[in-house]
């Protein structure tokens, strides 16, 4: 397994970037991805097989 945290995503739908620790811009912070719900801040764990697919996004990062 592998953990990766939902970065969140602002109102044009691009990634937040972290500058300092804290997001910038987020205005999403809740979503369902792949039929699961993301929260920023809330990282989970993801398999090995499954990895590859969310990081795609471009919508989170390894913790």
């Amino acid at each position: 397994m592998i953990t990766i945290e939902y970065l969140g995503e602002s109102e044009d739908g691009k990634a937040c970037k972290r500058c300092g620790g804290r997001p910038l811009n987020v205005k999403i912070t809740r979503k369902k991805i792949f039929g699961r719900l993301w929260e920023v801040g809330k990282p989970q764990q993801v398999s090995f097989d499954d990895f590859d697919m969310y990081m795609a996004t471009g919508l989170f990062e390894k913790k």
